[in-house]
């Protein structure tokens, strides 16, 4: 047993996570950053030394703040809440109760791990962030608090005196060497680092580089320019990817994902080590996702959300979330299909969750309008102007004509993808919506924890008997535009039913 009501420090080497915290902060605002970042280039102008000076007394700055952080720092159990008192001139109490932390995290550094320390931290219905953070306590006690809280958080399922240690419990998935090799060769960050090369090369020192590795590449293949250039983006595209690979093994290395009870636990990192804990009823939404690159591979990628007010960003992905995640990085269809049902518990029936099974298109209208607001409007936008300059000065604009042309040309089959791609699928509990354009996404809802829903309609909507439906869940919002007006009313009426007479709880 944990002991309650006393009040104890961490350990002394909390100091690297308050440091590590402050580095973070600072990296985070922008403004700071940059103005910090322009002092330091002005005296560097003026005198190195000074510059040199100017960053160690910012370094010396974030060491005492550190310090005072860990010196102010406290924390004490209670049967159902931890209370943590921090601050460095303002000192405020925070209290986390068991029956509002939507997931249980435990961080360990390579460090940390040798020393047998680890970071817990929580996430709460109340906030966007980790609210609770308990850095550098023993592994041991971070394991027991995690069990505790698990076992007296609002509609868990007490755990046994003698249950299974974790490494013990129900595997559900676990990803090998060659599953990390996959995650690296189908990140997206590759691609997206091939389109920003045409950015690059608008800086002079990168793009004489280039120049040079070009050169010698065409030498090295008597001349022929065509497949110089090849080699150099085969090389970037190859130190991309090796970044990627080494990206995946850093975060996902030995992820394993169990099942104890209705608690689930994904683990994995290679120098830092992350645990996610999350319990079976938190669960809001469960969205798999497919790129396109993950299509090839014929695998998935998984993130289970859970209640939590504001946005957070999905580093991997881009895409801000508003609820906190329990993420599966890489899975295929079957072993989706078992997550899903071990996650709602049964519940949504036979509604499929893999992109391509029974769901209902919208509305070919949908294509229209969004061909008229993505297509069509940006280039009126864009072309009045320039037409207006070009009749004043006498100018030839013909280039104009051909970036509109080329925007239309480009914006069409895009659409149409993604018109192709946006459907839905319903049964007596739960709300599939799909999405996407060249991958999938497929985002599930059960009725009971939908917090609102609207059915809203514009003049072309009611014209042609068409509406939008709007759902909002504790971890974000949906909507399934342009389906027929007597489905969108019969859906929400079904959803504001079971919301409203399901006895269970719905966070």
């Amino acid at each position: 047993m944990l002991e309650l009501d006393s009040w104890r420090r961490t350990s002394p080497l909390a100091v690297l996570s308050f440091f590590g915290r402050g580095i973070k902060a600072l990296a985070g605002n922008y403004a700071q950053l940059a103005g910090t970042a322009g002092v330091l280039i002005v005296l560097a102008r003026e005198s190195l030394l000074a510059a040199m000076l100017g960053g160690a007394a910012l370094l010396v700055l974030l060491v005492v703040v550190a310090g005072l952080s860990f010196w102010r720092f406290r924390f004490k159990l209670a049967p159902d809440r931890v209370l943590i008192r921090q601050g460095v001139l303002r000192h405020r109490e925070l209290a986390v109760q068991f029956n509002r932390i939507q997931g249980v995290h435990l961080e360990q550094s390579l460090l940390f791990r040798m020393l047998g320390l680890a970071t817990v931290s929580f996430d709460t219905a109340g906030s966007a962030r980790r609210e609770g953070e308990l850095p550098a306590v023993s592994a041991a006690f971070a394991a027991a608090l995690r069990d505790q809280i698990d076992s007296r958080r609002a509609g868990a399922t007490p755990l046994p005196a003698d249950a299974a240690p974790a490494e013990q419990r129900p595997l559900l998935l676990k990803l090998g060497n060659r599953d990390l090799v996959r995650i690296g060769l189908t990140d997206p960050s590759v691609l997206t680092g091939l389109l920003f090369v045409p950015v690059l090369l608008q800086n002079d020192a990168f793009r004489d580089a280039t120049q040079d590795a070009v050169t010698q590449s065409a030498n090295a293949v008597q001349g022929h320019l065509a497949l110089a250039i090849a080699v150099v983006l085969a090389a970037l595209g190859a130190v991309l990817v090796a970044a990627t690979m080494a990206s995946a093994f850093l975060r996902f290395h030995g992820f394993e994902l169990r099942l104890q009870g209705t608690v689930f636990r994904a683990r994995g990192g290679l120098l830092t080590r992350k645990e996610t804990v999350l319990e079976r009823h938190k669960i809001q939404q469960f969205a798999l996702s497919q790129s396109l690159p993950l299509r090839w591979i014929r695998r998935y990628r998984l993130r289970a959300l859970a209640a939590i007010s504001g946005q957070v960003r999905d580093r991997s992905t881009g895409q801000m979330h508003t609820g906190a995640a329990l993420t599966v990085p890489l899975a295929d269809a079957a072993a989706m299909a078992t997550l899903r049902e071990q996650m709602f518990g049964g519940e949504a029936g036979a509604l499929s969750q893999l992109p391509r099974d029974g769901f209902a298109p919208v509305s070919a209208l949908w294509l229209r309008r969004q061909m008229l607001i993505t297509g069509v409007l940006p280039v009126v936008a864009a072309a009045l102007p320039a037409l207006l300059i070009a009749h004043e000065e006498g100018l030839h604009l013909g280039w104009l004509g051909a970036a509109c042309l080329a925007w239309v040309l480009a914006a069409v089959p895009l659409l149409w993808l993604a018109w192709r791609k946006r459907g839905y699928a319903y049964n007596l509990e739960a709300l599939a919506i799909r999405s996407g354009c060249l991958g999938w996404r497929v985002e599930t809802s059960l009725f009971r924890k939908i917090q609102a829903v609207a059915v809203r309609r514009s003049p072309l909507q009611r014209h042609h008997g068409l509406a939008t439906l709007e759902v909002q869940l504790a971890s974000g919002g949906a909507r399934v535009p342009f389906i027929p007006h007597a489905t969108a009313c019969a859906l929400r009426d079904m959803m504001l039913y079971k919301a409203e007479s399901s006895r269970r709880p719905w966070h």
